[in-house]
């Protein structure tokens, strides 16, 4: 479930966890981002992989009753059909596969500090093998009386399993530190992203065996880069790069733009439409397309 909830998040390296409220998205990023602005407003997400996988996410801000804002959230990823085989290779039927993760997220604010958490509920099943578990996501936001500045910290993934795949499996949640800073300078039409992730790691990863991380490559690998150029009022254009996501990607030191995202936002009087390509791998990307709306507001329309 590692993988960026909308196509403006993908665009700019796969995640942004200090920004202002501008979609609802947003709290799955950090559960900070949410704010009374959205109420009404969903959002739509579909990332195709490979020839029969997919991801997709739906998110919504509403006013409950008593309670105030309320953010919910799904992602889904699909792998598809796959032809299982026993050990000598021989077919042994088809199965599917999948991963669901729901949540709901509420925030608070006080003067330039917004506060929040969201509770999740997350489900796999493989083969028949089925594991679940109970998480929350705390994060908080500093924005900037004066300048486009905003500071972002989120713990993600806090949280017990349910259930395991088997009693051997031993299967951990990935708790994670991020911390972020967001900030366009003044007459400039650019916002720029920085966001240090996997702070609770510092060891290479387990897809990483080479020599690669030497030096400063094991503080690099903890960067995610972003920035966002302002076209117009109703343009933004996004590139990214993933420092981590390069390095445990490339092939024999062969990067084919592993690491790389770019992508556009356009904006109507009523929808905003993302697009998002990032590159996972040498030589192959995936595209990610996102629509956000205010869902009431049309609803009532006659």
């Amino acid at each position: 479930m590692n993988l960026p909830v909308d196509a403006n998040g993908a665009g700019m390296g796969g995640l942004n966890i200090a920004e202002k409220s501008t979609n609802p998205f947003g709290f799955l990023y950090n559960p900070a981002n949410q704010s009374d602005s959205l109420t009404g407003y969903t959002g739509f997400t579909v990332m195709p992989f490979f020839s029969v996988g997919s991801f997709s996410s739906i998110t919504t801000t509403q006013k409950i009753q008593g309670m105030g804002n309320i953010s919910f959230g799904v992602r889904h990823i699909s792998y598809g059909t796959i032809e299982g085989t026993d050990p000598s290779g021989n077919p042994i039927g088809n199965f599917k596969t999948g991963e669901s993760a729901f949540h709901m997220g509420k925030s608070f604010s006080s003067g330039n500090f917004q506060a929040g958490f969201s509770m999740g509920f997350s489900y796999s099943s493989i083969a028949g093998y089925n594991a679940s578990a109970i998480t929350m996501d705390l994060g908080s936001i500093f924005i900037h009386p004066d300048k486009e500045l905003v500071i972002g910290l989120t713990f993600k993934n806090l949280g017990f399993l349910i259930s395991d795949f088997s009693n051997t499996a031993g299967t951990q949640l990935p708790f994670d530190i991020q911390t972020g800073i967001s900030y366009k300078p003044e007459h400039m039409p650019v916002q720029f992203n920085l966001t240090i992730l996997d702070l609770t790691k510092n060891q290479r990863s387990i897809l990483d065996q080479t020599d690669r991380e030497s030096g400063y490559k094991k503080y690099i690998r903890h960067l995610n880069l972003g920035s966002s150029f302002l076209v117009s009022e109703k343009i933004n254009l996004n590139l990214g790069y993933n420092f981590s996501r390069r390095n445990e990607l490339l092939l024999n030191t062969i990067g084919g733009g592993a690491g790389w995202s770019y992508g556009f936002s356009f904006y109507t009087s009523r929808v905003e439409f993302s697009y998002g390509h990032i590159n996972y791998i040498a030589g192959k990307g995936f595209n990610s397309f996102s629509l956000v709306t205010n869902l009431n507001q049309l609803l009532s329309l006659k």
